[in-house]
């Protein structure tokens, strides 16, 4: 959130700056140019024939080379794989694992998009499990069925299992329209 409001209000500041620069720049032309063009300039040209052109061509190359380097470094470092459980995380028994990161999805889903898409996604995958075995179909046609909303069900559920990668992915009652959703396919999985 602290990002969002920084990139907000700077760039409001940005255009704010335009703005004001576009009104006076006819009016204050030769300030403008004498007070912020012209030092620019100088400032250019300073750095680029006074430092840059006596530095050695290995340092032209070694300095951009190394802080590409250095950002991906870093953004190794920060973004770690998670794939593989950290040492201090006890082993989960199998199935709990599931379980949990779909718990953990349903936690996030009310503010992050995300969450909401894996979740949509896993539901249309267990769905698919469970028309398949119900209706003795392959896999493969069970999403196809779900996919076109051929499916005689529940019409809240073909509707949010058929646009499942469009339409589900926001919405202040998403939490809700998924507990209908799991609620009925729980129903649907006594029969089979």
């Amino acid at each position: 959130m602290k990002r969002g409001v920084l990139l907000l209000s700077g760039s409001v500041v940005a255009i704010g700056a335009l703005i004001l620069a576009v009104l006076f720049a006819p009016v204050l032309r030769e300030e403008l140019r004498l007070l912020v063009l012209v030092p620019l300039i100088k400032g250019y040209h300073l750095i680029r024939y006074h430092y840059i052109e006596r530095l050695p061509q290995f340092l032209l190359w070694a300095i951009p080379l190394a802080l590409l380097f250095l950002i991906i470094f870093r953004s190794i470092l920060r973004f770690p794989r998670s794939c593989a459980p950290t040492s201090s995380e006890r082993p989960t028994p199998a199935g709990v694992g599931n379980l949990a990161r779909i718990a953990r999805h349903i936690h996030r889903a009310r503010s992050s998009r995300i969450a909401r898409v894996r979740l949509c996604r896993r539901v249309f995958e267990i769905a698919a499990r469970l028309v398949a075995r119900h209706e003795g179909l392959p896999l493969e046609q069970a999403r196809d069925l779900l996919r076109s909303g051929a499916w005689d069900a529940d019409p809240a559920v073909v509707t949010f299992l058929r646009s499942h990668h469009r339409e589900n992915r926001g919405g202040r009652d998403f939490v809700a329209r998924l507990e209908h959703i799991v609620a009925f396919l729980e129903k649907y999985h006594q029969e089979v």
